[in-house]
């Protein structure tokens, strides 16, 4: 692109690298659509730009989510994540079919967490004033508007969840309902979120598998070069093959694409 087409832009990006990098609390829906601190602009990406997205979210270096090595720092914002945002915003308003939360589900493997992840800091940009809970398998966190994080039993954070205006993220655990708007990250089984689909307001949508494209994207952003213990590679050619046996499930082909045991599941 040429750097006019980007003149509207001016006061929401910088450049670096010949990337278009969004300033803090600057964020787009899936028209492109920019909000700052979430405020609408009425300014948007170029159509190139997003038809071709390869959106990132970066943490600075050394800056983990949730303070987890094992989750990074960066993290691939696929089309459809934004997509899903528009949909439940659309569906949350009163009357909606998730006006009192969601669950999301979809094949295993696919990366529900890091979409946590992404709606954790989309609620922080957009809703800069709630309280946002994150529950998974290990711990609690409560994320305050004031920048403060506390950690521990979700027992701890019983005050903050009884308001409607903040908000619950639990992920791959049983849901207790809550006051807060609840949003449920979960695997297809059925006993994780029955119960919760016949509360009122409270509904569930499939994320879908990746594209081939998207998980070389993926790959080329933090995997391409990337070596085990052993000095194995995860090549071009390596990725194809895996792909070739699992179909694009990024949790198969990228993040256990050296784990012996777990590729011999596929044989048995």
């Amino acid at each position: 692109m040429e750097k006019a087409e980007l003149n509207a832009l001016d006061s929401y990006f910088t450049i670096e690298d010949n990337q278009v990098c969004l300033n803090k609390g600057v964020i787009t829906d899936s028209d492109g659509m920019l909000y700052d601190n979430g405020e609408c602009t009425d300014v948007q990406l170029p159509s190139k730009l997003m038809d071709n997205f390869g959106g990132i979210l970066c943490l600075p270096d050394g800056v983990f989510f949730l303070g987890d090595r094992d989750y990074g720092s960066r993290l691939l914002i696929r089309n459809c994540y934004l997509q899903l945002l528009d949909l439940t915003k659309k569906d949350s308003k009163e009357g909606g079919p998730a006006r009192s939360g969601y669950a999301i589900t979809g094949t295993p493997g696919i990366g529900k967490t890091y979409f946590g992840l992404f709606i954790l800091f989309y609620i922080r940009c957009i809703y800069h004033k709630a309280t946002v809970i994150w529950n998974d398998q290990n711990i609690c966190y409560g994320f305050s508007p004031e920048g403060n994080v506390q950690k521990g039993d979700v027992n701890q954070f019983e005050e903050a969840l009884e308001n409607p205006e903040n908000f619950y993220i639990a992920d791959a655990l049983m849901m207790k309902k809550y006051p807060a708007y609840k949003i449920l990250l979960t695997s297809p089984k059925v006993e994780r979120f029955n119960e919760a689909v016949k509360w009122p307001g409270f509904t569930k949508y499939f994320m879908p598998v990746w594209e081939r494209e998207e998980i070389i994207t993926l790959w080329t952003l933090q995997y391409k070069n990337k070596k085990n213990n052993e000095g194995e590679e995860l090549t071009f050619e390596l990725l194809g093959a895996l792909l070739t046996k699992w179909g694009p499930i990024p949790r198969s082909v990228l993040l256990k694409w050296d784990d012996k045991s777990y590729q011999q599941d596929y044989d048995s």
